[in-house]
């Protein structure tokens, strides 16, 4: 029905919607769903866009509870609608009419949940009777879906003859296994529809042409998946037996084959027997290809499936902060590759039934990983609610919907806070939506997620947004993979496949059984790596840690004979009694031992108290010359220390009058110093001025002068000046006043001189501290007397000539105050030599005395360091005999404790050699024997 409206019906005329009924459907919940699909027209008015048609389809319409006098609120909504027309809306009771809606629904047969529906109600619909398909049909349906699908895998019309067989053995199965194994309250879950074909025809359509190579393969594998389906589900070893009987059967007569040579790969007796169906596994997990169509094909060495599954693990484990605990065993690896299998067909959901600690849980985690799924799991809290929950499943499904992300939505049984998180959880599994679970614009981004894909990569093609949800939708059910683990202890597990039947219709049942013995000792070995005991020890405590639990199973039976109270030997009682066993050893064994160690501490220390004692009376004898000796080398050396000390004190004395000496020299030398200084400060300022005039001239002002024909008479008398300080010679010319005579002229050599372009440097570069008497005799008797030479006069007449004439007389006053400085400059010259000297000696004496202080300070050191080791000496003396006195009294008072603490040391050692046993005894106690009578 559900195809034929979403592809059959015209969408331009009619709006198809679905509805899912389940035992604890409501009204409210009913008619928000309903009126969600709908839209509103006007004020009380719903119905779908003008001039279209809503049809929505109920499916399982008849399974809402009864209330207490008989009525089911949904159905009597239903019909109110078909008697009236209107509902009445949730909040303000106003009536609300349905416009342009077509109902159509299903029910099934009247069993289990399923109710009675009324005439009053049915009379509003025609009504048709689908019987139930024969064998023929089942034939005809499920031969051309193997056909299509193998087809598809590669394989040509070969297997044809085969598909025949797989197909009437499955119904042979399927109708025996409804005949033979009928649901009682321990089996609630023996239920079965055609939807275990369906089951076991996905899980033949994995198989590749690759892995085929003769048609037993086909045999294994319809034998593999059958038992998948109807097999993994049984409680009981009649019930087993029964189904692996009726399979050899199916397999000799239908598909004529040998059922013993088929499987003789499984065991190496013969005949087969039921026991060894537990090697036959098919996984793709082996293949390493990075493919969604990935090999499937049969293990045929186990230990290959539990080194990948272990790699895995490892890889989980790195990236995770929950980490992976499982012990690998045979058992643990079944249930592992049957859980692969599951997620590995698409929409593949799974019912995993067992006790707490059987493992559910992590193997589900692990197989996940295997292949890649991503793992979900809510996370309940104190307020954990309706919000939080819906908002989780809107996580899941557009994580697997929107983008097309195998997800594994993993759900306990202590994890159902509400009743309705199962209602949720069953209508996922029947339909692969929670209508009314996204909001229009939640809804608007969904399908842009997936609108491409939907269009095939066409974004030209235009489809309807029902179309495109409805991919949205079928991708979830492909992509979501529910793990439900649930607990067969108690009425629990049966309430809820009576209330929610899609935990069984729609989820492949895997039932974990005890452990088998293997299982048993890999895990106690596995916990009690870490335990501190002998292999022997620990292979005995495996042992008995099995025996407990075997035999505690054993005793639950006949308990439950006797009194009609079940108590139930878990899985997890046996994970405590190893984790307790493990915990409590290490624990113990830690306290005896410490306990042992303070009494051995305890016999060393009096042990070591005897041997220090006669080895301090032998230090204290070895010590004795050493002190002896200490003694005579302090008082040597106090008498070297005196003597050195009265010369160091001499040669100080002698070194210090010398320095008086030099500081008396010093002083007279420094006062010489200070009077040339003081008389040099009163030349130098104006022979500096002096340079300072010559370096105002200028090449062009000497130049000017040279050129002067007739000079004016102070120019002469100034350049006759310059050529006396520079010892230029005059010229001799004739005398113009007194013919036939001749006189001396400067002006001659003047404008020579004048002429040297050095002129200026080589003036200011004169020897001014060694000029001639007889010069200087000449400049102060003819030139400095002349009234007009001055410089302000000069100026008159040359500026050139102003600098020169301040340059001479510069040079005069200069020359005057170094001819008076001399003498004091040599006295100078000689106060600082014998200074000097007198230092030089004085340096001596101090090097000497230098010399001495550090030899009496060497002395000094060396009588410390003596003085010290005799100290020394002596604490070790008082401390030897200050521990001998107390060794001694240590020894007499202990003597008699020494035998009391060897006895008890003795006794712990006893102890912790026991506790293995002592400690294996008291957790089994607690693990197993609490819930049973004295008697038992």
């Amino acid at each position: 029905i559900k195809n034929y409206m979403m592809n059959k019906l015209s969408l331009d005329k009619y709006v198809p919607s679905f509805v899912t009924f389940t035992t604890q459907t409501s009204a409210n919940f009913t008619q928000e769903i309903i009126l969600s699909k709908l839209i509103k027209r006007k004020r009380g008015v719903y119905g779908p866009p003008s001039g279209k048609v809503c049809v929505i389809f109920v499916d399982d319409m008849n399974m809402p509870v009864k209330e207490k006098y008989g009525a089911q609120p949904p159905i009597e909504l239903l019909r109110q609608f078909f008697d009236h027309g209107y509902w009445h809306d949730l909040q303000d009771t106003t009536k609300v009419y349905l416009k342009d809606i077509l109902l159509l629904s299903a029910i099934g047969p009247t069993s289990g949940s399923k109710q009675d529906e009324y005439m009053r109600f049915l009379r509003h619909f025609g009504l048709f009777a689908i019987n139930s398909f024969d064998d023929e049909s089942i034939t005809n349906i499920y031969s051309t879906l193997l056909q299509i699908g193998l087809k598809k895998k590669g394989f040509a019309l070969e297997v044809v003859p085969i598909i025949d067989s797989i197909i009437k053995s499955t119904i042979n199965v399927y109708r025996s296994a409804i005949n033979n194994l009928a649901p009682t309250p321990a089996k609630s879950h023996y239920l079965f529809n055609i939807r275990d074909i369906s089951k076991v025809t996905n899980g033949i359509l994995l198989f590749r042409k690759e892995s085929f190579s003769n048609r037993k393969v086909f045999v294994r594998l319809w034998v593999h998946e059958v038992m998948r389906v109807f097999y993994d589900r049984l409680i009981d070893d009649n019930d087993r037996c029964w189904l692996f009987n009726k399979i050899r059967v199916c397999v000799n007569t239908n598909f004529q084959e040998m059922f013993d040579v088929v499987f003789n790969n499984l065991s190496d007796s013969s005949p087969i027997v039921c026991q060894d169906m537990s090697n036959l596994l098919f996984t793709n997990i082996m293949d390493f290809e990075i493919s969604e169509n990935k090999k499937y094909e049969e293990l045929l060495s186990l230990s290959n499936f539990e080194e990948k599954a272990q790699i895995v693990m490892d890889e989980y484990n790195k990236t995770h902060d929950s980490k992976l605990n499982i012990v690998l065993f045979k058992y643990a690896c079944e249930h592992l590759s049957r859980i692969c299998r599951i997620l590995t067909i698409p929409g593949g959901c799974a019912l995993l039934v067992g006790v707490g600690g059987s493992g559910r849980q992590s193997l589900t985690r692990l197989a996940a990983a295997m292949c890649n799924f991503n793992v979900f799991q809510p996370d309940i809290t104190k307020n954990y609610g309706l919000t939080e929950w819906r908002d989780n499943l809107k996580t899941i499904l557009i994580e697997s919907g929107g983008e097309n992300r195998p997800t594994v939505f993993l759900f306990a049984e202590r994890q159902i806070k509400e009743e309705y998180f199962l209602q949720d959880i069953d209508v996922l599994l029947n339909s692969g939506e929670l209508p009314n679970l996204f909001t229009l614009d939640e809804q608007q981004i969904i399908l842009e997620m997936v609108r491409l894909a939907a269009q095939g990569g066409n974004r030209n093609l235009d489809i309807a947004p029902l179309v495109v949800f409805n991919y949205f939708i079928n991708r979830c059910k492909q992509n979501l993979h529910i793990c439900l683990c649930f607990s067969p202890i108690g009425s629990s597990l049966r309430n809820y496949l009576r209330l929610y039947p899609s935990l069984v219709s729609c989820c492949t049942i895997d039932w974990f059984n005890d452990w088998p013995d293997d299982a048993l000792q890999m895990v106690a070995y596995k916990y009690l790596i870490d335990v501190n005991l002998t292999e022997k020890i620990k292979n005995s405590a495996v042992t008995v840690c099995q025996r407990f639990h075997v035999d505690a199973r054993r005793l639950s039976l006949e308990f439950y004979s006797a009194t009609r109270r079940r108590t139930y030997v878990t899985s997890a009682s046996y994970l405590d009694l190893i984790k307790a066993y493990t915990d409590c050893t290490n624990r113990k064994q830690k306290e005896i031992m410490e306990a042992k160690m303070r009494y051995v501490g305890g016999l060393q220390e009096l042990e070591y108290a005897t041997l220090q004692v006669s080895q301090m009376k032998e230090d204290l004898f070895k010590l004795q010359p050493q002190l002896q000796q200490a003694q005579k080398d302090t008082e040597e050396m106090m008498v070297m220390i005196s003597r050195e000390t009265v010369e160091v004190e001499k040669a100080t004395t002698r070194v210090q009058e010398d320095e008086k000496v030099a500081n008396v020299q010093a002083e007279a030398a420094n006062e010489l110093k200070t009077e040339c200084e003081a008389d040099l400060a009163l030349a130098i300022p104006v022979l500096e001025d002096a340079i300072d005039a010559l370096n105002t001239l200028k090449p062009t002002d000497i130049t000017l002068v040279k050129s002067m024909k007739n000079p004016p008479e102070m120019v002469k008398t100034v350049m006759a000046a310059v050529c006396v300080m520079k010892g230029v010679s005059p010229d001799k010319i004739p005398d113009p006043n007194k013919p036939g005579q001749k006189i001396l002229d400067y002006w001659g050599p003047s404008k020579r001189i004048l002429g040297d372009i050095n002129f200026l440097q080589r003036l200011k570069e004169y020897d001014k501290d060694n000029i001639p008497s007889q010069i200087m005799a000449i400049i102060r008797k003819t030139y400095l007397p002349d009234p007009n030479f001055k410089p302000p006069i000069v100026a008159k007449a040359s500026s050139a000539a102003e600098g020169l004439c301040k340059w001479i007389i510069a040079l005069d006053m200069y020359d005057k105050v170094i001819k008076v400085v001399a003498p004091k400059k040599e006295k100078l010259e000689i106060a600082n030599a014998e200074y000097e000297a007198t230092m030089t000696i004085l340096e001596e004496k101090r090097n000497e005395v230098k010399q001495l202080q550090e030899r009496l300070d060497s002395l000094k050191d060396r009588l410390q360091e003596t003085v010290l080791n005799k100290e020394k000496l002596l604490a070790e003396v008082a401390l030897c005999e200050s521990k001998l006195i107390k060794a001694e009294k240590l020894i007499g008072s202990l003597g008699g404790e020494k035998h009391r603490w060897a006895l008890r040391a003795e006794e712990l050692q006893t102890n912790y050699d026991c506790i293995p046993g002592d400690i294996l005894i008291s957790c089994g106690i607690i693990a197993y024997l609490a819930p049973f009578t004295s008697h038992f």
